[in-house]
């Protein structure tokens, strides 16, 4: 029963970690301002635009994938109602109906993400632009409120398991970020308004 706590942990932690830095990414890229996204319009608008359409797919399959039913018998897929069979779940009354409670705001938030994955980006519906745009604004609040309430989850277990939290809003990738790339961007506009003048 060790493995399979360990399994789901790490499997868990390696999902947030992943949804977090990709958030960030997104953020750091396309919501800190205007002046970036027209630096960036500027630079290559279709390579980012594209860029930013698969950072959004990617956020909202992996967050509806979370929020699906449980697989039963050979599908065992990762899914954030996995944790209730961990034993420190399985064994606790109180911390399985927290739990449960946690799990269900999670769903209700990932439904309007679930819907746009079902009708925009997996199954081809016709009343649906093959051209997605940005996210509503509400679907965007919906991310950042589900990475919450599922780091929530995370922490209400690691408090119970290890006495600890995770802060996974300090999750970046190495190597370079979104402020990284933008600063290059800088870096090589203004050489290029040099070399003009």
């Amino acid at each position: 029963m060790r493995d399979d706590t360990e399994t789901i942990r790490q499997h868990l932690y390696s999902e947030l970690a992943h949804l977090y830095g990709t958030w960030q990414l997104l953020k750091q890229l396309f919501g800190e301002s205007e002046e970036r996204v027209d630096l960036m319009n500027r630079t290559a608008a279709s390579c980012f635009w594209v860029i930013e359409q698969a950072l959004l797919a990617d956020l909202c399959v992996r967050l509806s994938r979370l929020a699906d039913q449980g697989g039963k018998g050979h599908q065992t897929s990762l899914t954030i109602e996995r944790v209730l069979d961990l034993p420190c779940c399985t064994n606790n009354l109180a911390l399985h109906r927290d739990l449960t409670k946690q799990i269900e705001y999670v769903k209700t938030i990932c439904e309007p993400i679930r819907q746009h994955r079902h009708t925009a980006l997996a199954q081809g519906d016709l009343a649906t632009p093959m051209k997605p745009e940005r996210l509503p604004g509400d679907l965007e609040q919906g991310i950042e409120q589900a990475l919450q309430a599922l780091v929530g989850i995370w922490n209400t277990i690691e408090r119970k398991l290890e006495s600890t939290v995770t802060d996974f809003t300090r999750v970046t990738y190495a190597g370079g970020d979104g402020e990284a790339l933008i600063r290059a961007l800088e870096r090589a506009e203004e050489r290029r308004i040099h070399e003009r003048v």
